[in-house]
């Protein structure tokens, strides 16, 4: 089975490297809509001359569009891909539903984002059946899992073999923008995960010390490869738009090596030399729990080559294992330099080991890591030098004959050209034109991709022809058959359509609330609420907040955990048929794997925030699968909200109360953080503690949540919210010491027009965030 393998490019240089070292595809993303918008990434002319390089080669390049855009984006989003579709683009790697629906209905071909968050098979059929190509899976599936999805759809699957994981599901990741504004979702990410972190128990009290809780190794799976290929998956991604050429081309050719049955030990140690946080064979290969992450740095690691034996005058003697070159970047505990000098027997060299003395920092004695290996980066460098040191082998045959042009005809194994010159061949005066001069000059292929594997030339005795002639037919030939490679032929599509079938307005607006149990459930209905969610999986606790809706005449949702893998989701379908029996008719999906088995089974369907609807088009499309009432992403302003309800219509809520999930990951900070102290307890109520000395409260499900430090609190300011135009508000509540009846109470009067208790429910609160209501996010 030929597996394709993917490679990043975050710039032109990166992209000559994935190419010129085994990437059967590259992706790469425009200066606009990216989800690495702090790459270089690529203008307009610079991705047609990317796409053009690409398929010269016979490689494919995909280009990003993977962030959420709201509506006004959405059009220059989907504008900008057809342009690139006509360049030859050869396919779209997206997040937001609403664009991929309107690109799809176009003709464009999609690729899933990892970004979507799809992490079962229901998943993948929902957006096959939308008309997705291709789907990137979530990073946390086990190989097992990612067999069993490969084995029940025809849909090809990507998944990623190397480079920076994320904590959390991708996609469901709000910390970023929480905490500055700079959203992950719209490839802003600060990457708060890489910061340090303590955990503390629900008094505040520390546990262990502050460490990098939320760091994640990088995943490493060069050296069982061919386990994954096994699985049956469709392509094999390194991730690193955001690394340099040298790691590009380093990583490229070990995984190109490994896929040919041919890496060696060098190979691997190149992986860790040119780039490592530590490594770790990931969810992917079966690594679980504490293993995953490096809690004493989030850098760098590099590779230990020696000890620092003593300081002496700003000069370092060191005993080296392996040769030191200058230029070398050094690291000794948390003190990193480069090499400027090396001093063997008292003279100044340019590489050396053993015992050696270098200029210094202030530093103490401890081992050395080299973090900057300026050998390996010139051997990367030289890899790909050349733009085409890879050369495409052809077939040549020539004729040459008395009062006739010159003919070339050239071969590649696919394409085929032919060319004449301009010059007729004349007689001979002196000296006869020797074939084995032709064949010379046709093998000439000094500067582009081609070099010649066949060569033959028929020609006439006696005759004679410039060589000049023979060259620039020998060129002619080459281009046309270098437009013939890049060449993608006709690209019909359709021109965009944008639904706008507009759902009437509520005539009135409800108040809900969403808890973690029937106690607070019965909590907010003691508060005035209209609805209750119920985020549980226990069915007694479900029943019981079910049965007391009823007698109240409060409406009941059923609210499903954030991620039901294959194992979860069969046990929430299971318990989805009693409790259907039992006369509950409503429930919220989170994730796109659960809408339409929800919906077969006759479910009145609530779509969650973690949806990510930044859109009206992403609305229309899940109500083109049966979804009623749709959660829109916390990440919108105000404005963005009012310009989706203008077009979609009602149908729509927002959280105006409660602790947002910053995180929701298959990694357990309080486990690690207890293992770090030695203690196997089990017990609730902690949370992370950052280096401001501000607490995020953690939850622990069969994945964790973390919750933002501060909850959104808009009961003063309701008005503003309503003024949007939405209808359904919702109060989240996680159990965190809320007085719901209270809290559900103060917004029912505010809706009322007195919001009177509103600054004493403030006051109580303590600390509270607008959301982004008002700033939104970058």
């Amino acid at each position: 089975m030929n597996v394709e393998l993917l490679a990043p490019a975050g710039d032109w240089e990166a992209l000559v490297a994935a190419v010129q070292n085994g990437a059967d595809a590259v992706y790469a993303g425009g200066r606009a809509f990216s989800a690495r918008a702090y790459a270089r990434n690529f203008d307009r002319d610079e991705l047609k001359k990317a796409i053009d390089y690409c398929h010269l080669y016979g490689k494919k390049l995909y280009i990003t569009v993977n962030t959420v855009v709201d509506d006004y984006e959405l059009k220059e989003m989907v504008s900008y891909a057809a342009d690139l579709y006509e360049m030859g683009a050869d396919a779209f790697i997206v997040q937001d539903l609403g664009a991929a629906r309107v690109m799809i209905d176009m003709g464009l071909p999609v690729h899933a984002s990892t970004q979507m968050n799809v992490h079962n098979a229901k998943g993948v059929k929902f957006l096959q059946d939308m008309g997705f190509k291709r789907v990137v899976l979530a990073r946390e599936l086990s190989l097992k899992e990612i067999q069993d999805i490969v084995a029940k759809t025809s849909m090809e699957i990507e998944v990623f073999v190397h480079g920076a994981l994320c904590v959390s599901y991708s996609g469901l990741c709000l910390m970023s923008s929480l905490i500055g504004g700079r959203s992950g979702n719209r490839g802003k990410c600060a990457q708060p995960c890489r910061k340090l972190y303590q955990l503390v128990d629900a008094s505040g009290n520390a546990v262990g010390e502050k460490g990098y809780l939320m760091s994640m190794k990088d995943l490493n799976t060069v050296e069982r490869l061919k386990d994954i290929v096994q699985a049956g998956v469709t392509s094999l991604k390194i991730e690193g738009r955001m690394k340099r050429p040298e790691y590009v081309a380093t990583v490229v050719k070990a995984y190109r090596s490994a896929l040919d049955g041919v890496l060696t030990l060098q190979d691997v140690k190149d992986l860790k030399a040119i780039f490592s946080r530590d490594f770790t064979p990931g969810y992917i290969l079966g690594e679980q729990g504490p293993s995953v992450v490096n809690t004493h740095s989030p850098n760098n690691q590099g590779v230990c080559i020696g000890r620092l034996l003593s300081v002496k005058k700003g000069v370092g003697t060191f005993e080296f294992d392996v040769p030191v070159s200058l230029g070398d970047g050094i690291r000794i505990g948390d003190v990193g330099f480069t090499v400027s000098a090396i001093y063997k027997n008292g003279e100044k060299v340019q590489e050396a080991s053993g015992r050696v003395q270098i200029p210094v920092k202030e530093v103490k004695p401890g081992d050395v890591y080299r973090t900057s290996d300026v050998k390996l980066i010139q051997k990367a460098r030289m890899s790909y030098q050349d733009i085409y040191s890879r050369k495409i082998p052809v077939e040549v045959y020539g004729e040459v004959h008395l009062g006739c042009p010159m003919k070339l005809k050239l071969w590649d194994g696919t394409n085929a050209v032919e060319t004449k010159g301009s010059v007729n061949a004349e007689r001979a005066i002196k000296k006869s034109l020797d074939p084995d001069r032709v064949k010379e000059q046709l093998c000439k292929t000094g500067g582009t991709p081609y070099r010649v594997e066949h060569i033959q030339v028929d020609v006439d005795e006696g005759v004679m022809l410039p060589v000049k002639e023979i060259n620039s037919v020998r060129r002619s030939a080459l281009e046309k058959l270098t437009e013939l490679r890049c060449y993608t032929g006709p690209r019909p599509m359709k021109k965009p359509e944008y639904a706008v079938a507009k759902r009437p307005l509520e005539n009135e607006i409800r108040l809900y609330a969403k808890v973690l149990s029937a106690a607070d459930g019965s909590q907010a209905i003691k508060g005035g609420i209209d609805g209750v969610y119920v985020q549980s999986v226990n069915i007694d606790e479900l029943l019981t907040a079910w049965d007391e809706c009823r007698s109240k005449e409060v409406e009941f949702i059923w609210a499903l955990p954030y991620i039901t893998r294959e194992k979860t989701m069969d046990e929430v379908l299971k318990l989805a048929e009693k409790l259907a029996c039992e006369g509950i008719d409503r429930v919220a999906v989170s994730n796109l794997g659960l809408v339409q088995p929800l919906h077969d089974i006759g479910y009145t369907l609530h779509g969650d925030h973690t949806l990510n609807v930044f859109n009206s088009q992403s609305v229309f499309s899940l109500r083109e699968h049966g979804v009623k009432v749709i959660a829109l992403s916390p990440e919108l302003r105000l404005s963005q909200i009012k310009d989706i309800v203008d077009i979609a219509g009602g149908g729509l809520e927002v959280v105006a109360y409660g602790y947002i999930p910053a995180m929701i990951t298959a990694y357990d900070p309080v486990k690690k953080a207890l293992l770090l102290k030695g203690i196997l307890a089990d017990a609730e109520g902690y949370g992370i503690r950052d280096e401001t000395g501000v607490v995020f409260p953690v939850k622990r499900h069969s994945y964790t949540i973390v919750y933002n430090s501060r909850p959104i609190f808009m009961a003063d300011r309701i008005s503003d919210v309503v003024d949007a135009g939405v209808k359904n508000l919702r109060l989240d509540f996680i159990g965190n010491g809320e007085d719901i009846c209270c809290i559900v109470e103060c917004y029912r009067s505010c809706l009322e027009g007195d919001c009177e208790n509103a600054r004493e429910i403030r006051e109580h609160i303590g600390k509270f965030t607008r959301g982004h209501f008002y700033k939104g996010v970058e």
